[in-house]
């Protein structure tokens, strides 16, 4: 595993150089890319209906986050980004931010993954995205984050430690 989790860090380095040298280009792809897909906890909500369902709404929210965090200087801010594992395999990975993004109960953390694309003449080309990695959830009555309620939902929108730490 030391092996697969060095090899994940060498990937978010190239990552990470991708989206501070191609960061408005990667702004204005967000609409032709825009996707949520699971983050640390798999499979709690159908995240491809949620993109289909309400991803236009959300990205209306998402740009001007994403351009805030850059103003704040934190989107480059390198300790506040790392892998994580995909869960299903373990052999794959998305690139997450620590700062977290709301849209009404949910609660996403803002990743960077890589896709492949066919051009013209059926040459595959690899670039990167802006996705959103459903973290959980808010429930009424409720300050614990939801499904597992193993933290507390954070007030100043930073993942937790112990969530953080996680490889």
């Amino acid at each position: 595993m030391k092996a697969s989790w060095e090899r994940f860090l060498k990937e978010g380095d190239i990552y990470y150089n991708y989206m501070i040298n191609n960061f408005d280009s990667m702004i204005n792809d967000i609409p032709n890319n825009f996707s949520i897909i699971d983050g640390i906890y798999r499979y709690i909500k159908d995240t491809d209906k949620m993109t289909e369902i309400y991803g236009e709404e959300i990205e209306k929210e998402l740009i001007p986050w994403i351009k805030k965090e850059y103003e704040y200087g934190r989107l480059f801010d390198k300790t506040l980004w790392k892998p994580f594992r995909d869960q299903s395999a373990l052999l794959s990975m998305y690139y997450g931010y620590r700062y977290l993004f709301t849209y009404k109960e949910n609660i996403y953390q803002l990743a960077l993954i890589d896709e492949i694309d066919l051009d013209e003449n059926n040459r595959m080309n690899k670039y990167y995205c802006f996705v959103l990695a459903l973290y959980g959830w808010k429930e009424e009555g409720s300050s614990m984050l939801q499904p597992y309620k193993d933290s507390i939902i954070p007030e100043d929108n930073i993942m937790p430690q112990k969530h953080w730490i996680y490889q």
